[in-house]
This record gives C-alpha cells, structure tokens and sequence, in this order.
C-alpha cells in the first residue's frame, strides 16, 4: 500500500476571509490555487497512477482539493 498525504491548494487569506464574517471552515481555494492544484495533481497521478481511495477532511478549501486530485 502507497499511502500519500496532500495539503489543501493555496485558499483565500485568513484574515481577509474572516472579514467577510464567515467561518473559517468555509474559506475556498483561490482561482490560483485549483489552477496551481490541477498542475500537481496531473503530475502526481501521472508518477503514481490510479488512486483508489481519496480521504478529506470537511473542510471547503480541503473537499475542493480532493475533488482535483479525482
């Protein structure tokens, strides 16, 4: 078994984010950041092959890189 573990893409910043009053579990991933994202993905899947099992946390900016890596 290959196990390997991926940090979220870049997301909206933090303090700009909760200016908007909105949770931090809400903050998404900037356009730059799934476009940066989609690039690694490519190649990660590209050296490694199929993935048979993604797991992420609930978080938006987490679920929306998950759903690149797909």
């Amino acid at each position: 078994m290959l196990l390997i573990i991926v940090r979220h893409g870049i997301a909206e910043d933090r303090k700009t984010f909760k200016l908007k009053d909105k949770s931090d579990q809400h903050r998404p991933l900037t356009e730059r950041g799934k476009k940066k994202f989609q690039v690694i993905a490519k190649k990660l899947k590209k050296f490694i092959g199929p993935i048979d099992l993604i797991v992420s946390s609930p978080l938006v900016r987490a679920e929306q890189t998950a759903k690149i890596l797909q």
